[in-house]
């Protein structure tokens, strides 16, 4: 299982995930089982024209669109790899909910997906470049124990890196050192 968790908008880019995972689908041997894609979020400007790509590209038996889920921690919790194919982010928080579940992720190689997994992660491709996605994707998906070494990364970096703590610290701190800022 392969997730995206992302609001089904323009900016998130669904499109090159969707192309990338037909190569994925087509690269996979007919002995395997075939690999599940969950799209989770709202369904926004681009639903339409994510329904026709996934019909046009054959793709009805392998994605789902689960809409809008109370539940991300156990949804992140039953799959495999974390997919994130966004044009541009600030810090996505859908990257770092799925390091905190210890996951490997592939994602677009922009500042905010870079910041979150850090500058020396080599999982990231250009942002619309479905080739190159979907080698990444089928890669990890061809290897438990790479996935869990990336995911076990992730999941110490978010707990660093990006805990609650330590976000409420450095702000106290900033505060503290410029108190005009009040």
């Amino acid at each position: 299982l392969v997730s995206m968790v992302a609001n089904i908008t323009s900016a998130k880019d669904h499109f090159t995930l969707l192309k990338a995972w037909k190569l994925v689908v087509d690269s996979i041997a007919p002995e395997n089982p075939e690999p599940i894609l969950l799209l989770v979020g709202r369904e926004g400007d681009t639903v339409a024209d994510v329904r026709k790509v996934i019909n046009d590209l054959g793709l009805n038996s392998t994605v789902r669109l689960l809409g809008q889920i109370q539940d991300v921690a156990s949804h992140l919790n039953a799959i495999d790899l974390f997919v994130f194919s966004s044009q541009k982010e600030g810090c996505p928080n859908a990257v770092l909910e799925a390091m905190g579940a210890g996951l490997a992720v592939v994602a677009s190689d922009i500042v905010g997906t870079r910041d979150a997994l850090g500058s020396d992660y080599d999982w990231l491709f250009e942002p619309g470049n479905e080739q190159d996605c979907a080698l990444l994707i089928t890669t990890l998906l061809s290897s438990p124990a790479e996935r869990g070494r990336l995911g076990a990364i992730n999941k110490r970096r978010v707990e660093t890196l990006f805990s609650t703590e330590r976000m409420c610290r450095e702000t106290v701190d900033a505060i503290f050192e410029n108190p005009a800022t009040l």
